[in-house]
C-alpha cells in the first residue's frame, strides 16, 4: 500500500451537517514529547499541532474506522514518526500494505513462508520463557484459542506437548527442540481407549496437520530458534498477507505476541521501549461476553504494558474487539463509523454526546475524534499523512532484503539450522562455555565477535546452541547497567 495524502472529498452530506460543539483542548495539553500526529481542527479549519506523548504509548493505541477512512494511514503516520524518533517497531502486517513505508525508512521487511525474504518461527520454541510448565500452558491456550480446541482437545494437545519436550530433552539440554511435527506424532502414537478418545485424536490431527505443509510449515514448522533481540531492536514488518488461511495468520501473531511478552516479563518496568502494531485485530482480541474468559491475545496485551512495550490495535468496528482492551487503550483514534451499534460503543468509552457520537458518521478522510490521556474530553484532529511511499515488488524486496539482512545474492531459506563441517554442536557448545567462563559475561555482540561469524551463520548456528544451554542452566542470561542482554556461565 502506498500512504497518500487524504483525497479532498466531493460535496456530500458531511458538508451540510453542523459540526457539534467538540472540547478545545489547548496547546499545551497537546504538544508532548511523542510523535507529531496532526492537527486540532475547529469547524472545518486546522489550528495548532497536536503531537502523541511516548509514555502515553506504553498505555496502548486503538485506531477505529471504516474502510477508505483512513486507519491505515493514521497507523503508518504514527510509526514512521515513531521510527525519526529512535523507536523501535514491529508491524504484524496481516494485508502486506506497509512494505513500502517501512523499506523506506531503512527497516527490515520478511514474508514468512516464502522464500522472498524468508522468516520462521517455532512455536515450540521456550528460550525466553522462565518456567517450561508455564510454556507449555500458553502455547496449549494459543492453540485452543484459534482452533476451538474442545476441554478433551485441549488436554490431548498439552499432554502431547509434554511428551515431545521429554523426548527431546537430554542432560545437557535438548538434542533439538520439538517442532509441530513432533506433537502431531505424539498425538498419532496417543493410546485411544474409546471411540471418543478416536475422534478427538482425529479432530486435533485434521486441525494441526496444515500447520506442517506449504508456507505455513516453512513458517512455523521449524526447529530453529529467531534472534527476538534484533528483532525489537529495529523497525520490522512481518507480512502474513500471503497467508490464505487466517488461522494461520492468528497462530503466528500469537506466538509472536507471546515471545514478546516472555522477553520483556524478564525486565523491569520502564518508559517506552517498543511498539508492535497489530492490524485485524479482531482477530487476536475478539469480542467477548463478560462472563467470557478473556483470550490469550488480550491477556498478554493488557500485561505488556508494565515492561515498556507499546502496543496500536487496528480494527473497523469497536464492537469487533474486547471492551477490555477498548477501556484500556488511554489513546482512542476514531475515523469514520457510519453503524450505530459502534458509534454507542464509543460514545461510552469516549465520553461522547449524542450528537457528536452522530457526527462519526460524517466525518471525513483524515479527519478523526480522539482520546488522549489525561485530557477530560475527546476532540477533533486532522491526521497529517505522512510523505508517499512507493510500491516495493517482491524481486525489489528480496533484493534489498539480501543486502541489509542476509548479506548475500543467493536465496536464503531459514529453516532447521545446519551446522558448518568445522563446527560441530558439541564443539559450538564448548566454544560458548570456554569464551563465558574466560571473559565473564558477554552480549550477543561481542560473542558473534569472539567466534567470528558473521550475522546470518551467528543467526542460525549459535543462537540454537546457546538457547539449548540456557535452558539447560549451563548459561545465565541477564540485564547489564547498559539495558542490553548479557551472558554468563551457570557453572
Amino acid at each position: 500500500m502506498a500512504f497518500t495524502n487524504f483525497v479532498t472529498p466531493t460535496p456530500t452530506t458531511a458538508n451540510t451537517v453542523e459540526e457539534p460543539d467538540f472540547y478545545l483542548a489547548r496547546p499545551e495539553q497537546v504538544q508532548r514529547d511523542g510523535p507529531f500526529l496532526g492537527w486540532i481542527r475547529k469547524h472545518g479549519k486546522n489550528l495548532y499541532q497536536v503531537n502523541l506523548g511516548l509514555d502515553d504509548l506504553t498505555t496502548h493505541i486503538a485506531i477505529f474506522g471504516m474502510t477508505g477512512a483512513g486507519k491505515s494511514t493514521t497507523a503508518g503516520a504514527i510509526v514512521a514518526r515513531l521510527v525519526d524518533l529512535g523507536v523501535s517497531v514491529l508491524i504484524i502486517d496481516w494485508h502486506s500494505e506497509y512494505r513500502g513505508l517501512v523499506i523506506a525508512k531503512g527497516g527490515l521487511v520478511f514474508t514468512p513462508g516464502r522464500s522472498v525474504a524468508p522468516f520462521a518461527i517455532n512455536p515450540l520454541n521456550p528460550a525466553f520463557s522462565k518456567d517450561l510448565s508455564e510454556h507449555i500452558c500458553l502455547v496449549t491456550d494459543i492453540f485452543a484459542d484459534v482452533f476451538k480446541f474442545t476441554p478433551p482437545q485441549a488436554y490431548m494437545f498439552r499432554e502431547s506437548l509434554h511428551s515431545a519436550y521429554k523426548k527431546s530433552k537430554r542432560p545437557s539440554g535438548f538434542s533439538e527442540l520439538p517442532t509441530i511435527s513432533s506433537v502431531l506424532q505424539e498425538i498419532g502414537s496417543m493410546p485411544i481407549r474409546s471411540a471418543y478418545d478416536n475422534e478427538t485424536k482425529l479432530a486435533l490431527l485434521r486441525r494441526i496437520k496444515p500447520l506442517t505443509e506449504g508456507q505455513a510449515g516453512m513458517a512455523l514448522n521449524v526447529s530453529s530458534a529467531i534472534d527476538l533481540e534484533s528483532l525489537l531492536q529495529n523497525f520490522v514488518s512481518i507480512e502474513l498477507g500471503h497467508f490464505k488461511e487466517e488461522e494461520v495468520r492468528k497462530i503466528f501473531t500469537s506466538i509472536l505476541l507471546k515471545l514478546i511478552y516472555d522477553y520483556w516479563t524478564e525486565r523491569t518496568p520502564s518508559r517506552l521501549q517498543h511498539v508492535t502494531v497489530i492490524e485485524e485485530s479482531r482477530s487476536i482480541v475478539p469480542a467477548r461476553r463478560l462472563e467470557d474468559p478473556p483470550s490469550i491475545g488480550e491477556r498478554i496485551i493488557s500485561e505488556l504494558r508494565k515492561f515498556g512495550e507499546g502496543v496500536i490495535v487496528i480494527s473497523q468496528f469497536p464492537t469487533q474487539i474486547s471492551r477490555e482492551i477498548l477501556k484500556n487503550a488511554a489513546t482512542r483514534i476514531c475515523h469514520e463509523v457510519k453503524t450505530e451499534d459502534d458509534q454507542a460503543i464509543l460514545k461510552g468509552a469516549m465520553k461522547l454526546t449524542d450528537d457528536q457520537a452522530s457526527y462519526l458518521h460524517y466525518l471525513k478522510p483524515g479527519e478523526a475524534i480522539i482520546n488522549l490521556p489525561l485530557i477530560p474530553h475527546a476532540f477533533h484532529v486532522y491526521v497529517e499523512p505522512d510523505r508517499t511511499f512507493s510500491q516495493i515488488s517482491d524481486d525489489q524486496l528480496k533484493s534489498e532484503m539480501q543486502r541489509r539482512f542476509y548479506g548475500k545474492v543467493k536465496e536464503i531459506e531459514i529453516q532447521k539450522p545446519k551446522l558448518t563441517s568445522f563446527l560441530s554442536r558439541l564443539a559450538m557448545t564448548i566454544k560458548l562455555c570456554q569464551l563465558l567462563r574466560k571473559h565473564g559475561k558477554l552480549n550477543l555482540n561481542q560473542i558473534q565477535e569472539a567466534m567470528g561469524l558473521s550475522a546470518q551463520a551467528f543467526f542460525l548456528e549459535v543462537l540454537p546452541c546457546l538457547d539449548e544451554l540456557i535452558i539447560a542452566g549451563k548459561v545465565v542470561k541477564f540485564l547489564g547497567e547498559d539495558g542490553k542482554n548479557y551472558y554468563r556461565s551457570g557453572e
